[in-house]
């Protein structure tokens, strides 16, 4: 299973938040939109923070995610892209 972690592209996490109404997102709620185990999305959210994608704090007991300008900028070009790729009449 581990090699599947690596087959959702790290925009598919960005477009999770996007597609959420909430400002954070636990990454259990993540791996719902996703495919994935927490686990294996907690290793990917660690792997986008270091890369200034998303940040983090622990809350009460749950780790809480949310995008960064940078992702949010990223995430938005991501959707730009597959819209203007969708406007074929």
């Amino acid at each position: 299973m581990a090699g599947r972690d690596k087959e959702v592209e790290d925009v598919k996490f960005l477009l999770a938040f996007l597609a959420d109404p909430t400002p954070v997102l636990t990454a259990a709620e993540i791996g719902e939109q996703v495919g994935m185990t927490r686990q294996g999305v907690h290793a990917r959210l660690e792997s986008l923070e270091e890369k200034g994608l998303v940040d983090s704090a622990m809350k009460a007991s749950a780790r809480v995610w949310w995008l960064t300008e940078k992702g949010g900028r990223k995430a938005a070009t991501e959707v730009q892209s597959a819209d203007s790729g969708d406007s074929t009449g």
